[in-house]
């Protein structure tokens, strides 16, 4: 399941380029619908029915101001949230566009977090954050602790500094909810970690092993709090793999956080989800 989206914008790699965005954020989509003017988007809502609308301003025949004014003339239409994609980031355009009716506003160029998030902002949905937080922080702990033999020190020892090399693992998956898990550890962590895993001296461990153990870990703590959030959801885990540490960078923004110092330095796991399950069969 998902939600239906209209998309209108006089150009067709504008509208492709927002349809990738949403896919990239994670948000969920069961139906995309594309219309290159505000006439168009009228027709289409006459076949179609939509849970929300993203409209640019500047296009030819109906514009956005136009399309805002004549769905808030119909009884039904008016009830479908509205937000603008525009270049336009002035506080005349944007106060001019919301009291015409949208219920949203987001400036080009975005992240795609951004519009995700603007897309539940207006949809709804549930804010999950803090349990995300929580369930993340209980399910590392308990892997580590009951699977691993790993207990965070009473006093933490040396934190690793940005100078320490590290091992980044990713586990994407997708279901009644999609994201990923990416987990980072220094890699004197990661060699300790493995070590006391497969109960061998880490002078003895090949750096296949330990990135395999890594991986592992990363997978555990996934599937964990996936089942902690969504205990009756299904999710489908792709395999773990071992990632460049500069993806980790590029994709934590919006995540979920949670960072341990073990007695071999630092690991960091960030979760990133798209609408749960219970935000959807809430509509």
């Amino acid at each position: 399941m998902g939600y239906r989206v209209l998309i209108v914008d006089d150009s067709p790699v504008m509208r492709s380029f927002v349809r990738r965005i949403m896919d990239l954020s994670g948000f969920e989509l069961s139906s995309c619908y594309e219309a290159s003017h505000g006439g168009e988007a009228l027709e289409v809502l006459r076949r179609q029915w939509v849970d929300a609308i993203l409209t640019d301003i500047n296009m030819p025949v109906v514009d956005g101001e136009e399309l805002l004014r004549r769905l808030s003339a119909d009884d039904l239409l008016k009830t479908i949230p509205v937000v603008v994609i525009s270049t336009d980031a002035t506080r005349h355009r944007i106060s001019q566009m919301l009291s015409l009716g949208a219920r949203g506003y987001v400036t080009k160029p975005f992240h795609p977090e951004n519009l995700r998030a603007e897309l539940e902002r207006i949809l709804g949905c549930p804010a999950m954050d803090q349990e995300l937080q929580e369930q993340l922080s209980s399910s590392v702990q308990e892997v580590l602790e009951k699977m691993f033999f790993v207990s965070p020190p009473e006093t933490p020892g040396a934190c690793s500094g940005p100078e320490d090399k590290s091992l980044t693992a990713r586990v994407s998956f997708e279901g009644d909810s999609r994201g990923e898990l990416l987990m980072s550890v220094s890699c004197p962590a990661a060699r300790s970690i493995a070590a006391d895993f497969l109960a061998v001296e880490p002078r003895e461990l090949q750096d296949e092993q330990v990135s395999a153990v890594v991986c592992e870990l990363a997978n555990m703590i996934c599937g964990s709090v996936l089942s902690r959030l969504e205990s009756a959801a299904t999710f489908h885990l792709a395999p773990p793999h071992i990632v460049p540490p500069s993806v980790a960078a590029r994709n934590v923004e919006g995540a979920a956080i949670y960072k341990v110092e073990t007695f071999g330095g630092a690991l960091t796991v960030a979760l990133t989800m798209g609408i749960p399950a219970c935000a959807r069969t809430a509509k």
